[in-house]
């Protein structure tokens, strides 16, 4: 705790002295990286995926809230995303999916129609059930009566994955704008599975990976281990 405390002290001074870019940091551009792939995370969850000190986590968490890259929003837990990334009334779903609960039973919708019985195969029934009710409340779930009742996820859940394919390239677009108004030239050197690849020139040279897809990335990965 001591050492962890000692060297976040040694790394603001340094950034302070030499005017060190917001994401010169590794740690920090891993932190932000993260939170693209998978929005709406506590600060705990971020550092257990990343592996690295949840104090660590923290101090960079406020840097870039300070800078306008992250915001902070009280929803059952304090849960951080990227600033412009998701819209605030979808909190509630990503912080579901950021469950191991909730992303079995969204991806076993998205497979095809299921009935209760399923959904509860591998989490408890209480779980099943609490989990498909918040999903009905978020406007994303319509049923289906025949032999038997089926739960399926509608048009606005799949509208609302493309929306943000849409969101994502303003993002990326306005996050480089940013970059590029602290003096420093921002080049796109690739993209795969929805993660592009930034080049940053300027007093500091280095590399940063950002998410552009939200829903479909969380919805691919997970958080929980």
């Amino acid at each position: 705790m001591k050492l962890a405390s000692q060297l976040q002290n040694l790394i603001k001074e340094e950034e302070e002295e030499k005017g060190f870019h917001i994401f010169a940091n590794k740690h920090r551009r891993d932190a932000f990286r993260e939170l693209t792939r998978a929005p709406c995370q506590t600060s705990s969850a971020l550092a257990k995926a990343l592996g690295y000190d949840v104090q660590d986590v923290e101090w960079h968490l406020k840097k870039l809230m300070k800078e306008g890259f992250v915001e902070k929003r009280e929803y059952k837990k304090k849960l951080f995303y990227p600033s412009e990334l998701i819209m605030k009334e979808d909190i509630p779903l990503f912080a579901l999916l950021n469950t191991k609960s909730g992303w079995l039973i969204v991806n076993s919708l998205r497979e095809k129609c299921r009935d209760m019985p399923f959904l509860y195969r591998h989490v408890s029934r209480a779980t099943a059930y609490r989990i498909v009710k918040e999903l009905r409340i978020l406007g994303f779930l319509e049923e289906m009566k025949g032999t038997k009742r089926l739960i399926c996820l509608n048009d606005n859940f799949y509208d609302k994955i493309e929306k943000y394919d849409a969101l994502g390239i303003d993002f990326k677009k306005r996050f480089i704008e940013k970059i590029e108004k602290r003096g420093y030239s921002v080049e796109v050197i690739g993209t795969y599975n929805y993660e592009v690849t930034i080049r940053i020139v300027g007093i500091e040279n280095f590399t940063l990976g950002i998410y552009i897809s939200p829903l479909r990335t969380i919805l691919e990965g997970k958080v929980w281990s």
